[in-house]
C-alpha cells in the first residue's frame, strides 16, 4: 500500500492519467460522417447520396442510416433509409416536386452528418409532350424514307 504523502500523490496522478488516456481513446474512436448529394435542382426523377465515415475495426457502413426531414432543423424525421451491405451510396427516386433534407446518422454512436438539401423540380408537361411529339415526327419521317426507298428499289427500269 501507499504510505507516504508523495506516494499518494503519485498514485492519484497515475489514476488521473489513466482516466484521461481512456477518455482520449473514446474521443479518438468517435465516428465522423460526411454526406454528399446532388448540387443544384434534380429533374431526372432520381438522385444519389454518398456518405463517408471514419471507420475502425468494429465499424461498417451498415451502421449508418440516412434520415429525411421536411425542415433543415430535423424537428421530425419523415423517413429512414438504410444502405444494404457495405455500400456507402444510396439511390433514391419517387420524389415529387419540393425540397427535401437528408442527413446520415451512425446507429451506435448517434453521430450525425452535415445536412444535404435536395431540390426536386421535374420537367414540365409542356416540355415532355413537345419532345414526345418531336420524337413521333422523326419516327414517322424515318418510316416514310424507308418505305420510299423500298418502293424505288423494286422498280425495274424500262427501256
Amino acid at each position: 500500500m501507499v504510505t507516504t504523502g508523495l506516494g499518494k500523490v503519485l498514485y492519484c496522478l497515475g489514476i488521473f492519467a489513466l482516466s484521461v488516456a481512456s477518455l482520449g481513446i473514446s474521443i479518438g474512436n468517435a465516428t465522423e460522417i460526411t454526406l454528399n448529394g446532388p448540387s443544384g435542382k434534380v429533374s431526372e426523377g432520381y438522385f444519389q447520396l454518398q456518405f463517408e465515415t471514419t471507420q475502425f475495426e468494429t465499424e461498417t457502413p451498415g451502421n449508418v442510416v440516412i434520415e429525411r426531414a421536411e425542415t433543415q432543423s430535423f424537428d421530425s424525421v419523415v423517413a429512414h433509409y438504410a444502405p444494404m451491405g457495405d455500400f456507402q451510396q444510396l439511390t433514391l427516386s419517387g420524389f415529387s416536386n419540393g425540397t427535401y433534407y437528408f442527413r446520415a446518422r451512425h446507429a451506435e454512436s448517434n453521430t450525425v452528418s452535415n445536412v444535404v438539401k435536395v431540390e426536386v423540380q421535374h420537367y414540365s408537361l409542356v416540355q415532355a409532350f413537345t419532345l414526345f411529339i418531336f420524337g413521333g415526327f422523326i419516327f414517322a419521317l424515318l418510316v416514310w424514307v424507308i418505305l420510299r426507298a423500298h418502293r424505288q428499289s423494286g422498280e425495274v427500269p424500262r427501256g
